[in-house]
């Protein structure tokens, strides 16, 4: 588990320090943005092994800065999780858990459940 480099992007402040200090708590360095711009200049910076990403940020949404990360040579391989409030657990449940192949996992968030997406992911 530990050595794995996180890519956090969240415009919301308190989801961006929480989650930060768990991932860390368990292991993992995390780099953060609140921004699709920062986030795409830190990926391709810091090399982290997986992006977990809110689909709804000001300047471009997770998917947008999903497609970049693929357009990118350096960043293209990096995996992708999306962390939204846009989607429902009982969505998540029913299947709706990918969206362009990426994972999607609903707000409020499972700590295990994140965990064991990086482990199998990145």
């Amino acid at each position: 588990m530990a050595d794995k480099k996180i890519l956090l992007v969240d415009d919301e402040k308190d989801i961006l320090v929480v989650l930060r200090k768990q991932l860390e708590d368990k292991g993992y360095e995390v780099f953060t943005a609140e921004n699709g711009i920062d986030a795409l200049q830190i990926a391709s910076v810091k090399e982290p092994d997986i992006a977990i990403l809110d689909l709804a940020l000001p300047d471009m949404d997770g998917s947008e800065i999903a497609v970049k990360l693929r357009e990118n040579e350096e960043t293209k391989h990096l995996p992708v999780i999306f962390l939204t409030a846009l989607r429902s657990k009982q969505e998540e449940h029913d299947g709706g858990t990918t969206i362009g192949g990426h994972t999607v996992l609903a707000k409020p968030y499972d700590l295990e459940e994140i965990v064991e997406r990086i482990e199998v992911l990145a």
